[in-house]
């Protein structure tokens, strides 16, 4: 759980400012949000937690769960931009030969749904 005042920096770049989070910050609530739904996933999908960083040419990034044919990641969103760390978790899963997947879990209706995605890299 995140409390106000907490001091984030983004996953796999330690250099980053951290940003303080206030009472009632809509930020605080959508990371509460976020943690519930990977929680909730990885259980679902008896994978646990990955702490490991991956890397390429671009950066590094912490998958949500790694095993030795999967890089996962979970974001409780309906809309997914190919950023940063999801270029860099893919592309790290492609050279270590895994299968790179991303788990989007919307509630429409309050009813529970998992889409789950694979990216592909246009020819």
């Amino acid at each position: 759980m995140f409390r106000a005042g907490t001091i984030l920096t983004p996953a796999g770049d330690e250099e980053a400012a951290g940003l303080v989070v206030k009472e009632g910050s809509s930020i605080l609530k959508n990371l509460e949000r976020g943690r519930a739904s990977e929680s909730k996933v990885l259980n679902e999908m008896g994978l646990v937690k990955n702490t490991e960083k991956v890397s390429t040419d671009e950066g590094k990034a912490i998958p949500d769960a790694l095993t030795s044919k999967i890089s996962l990641e979970v974001k409780d969103t309906q809309v997914v931009n190919r950023t940063k760390q999801i270029r860099v978790e893919t592309d790290a899963a492609k050279a270590s030969g895994q299968q790179s997947i991303l788990v989007t879990p919307y509630f429409p209706n309050k009813l529970h749904k998992l889409m789950l995605l694979t990216y592909t890299e246009a020819a």
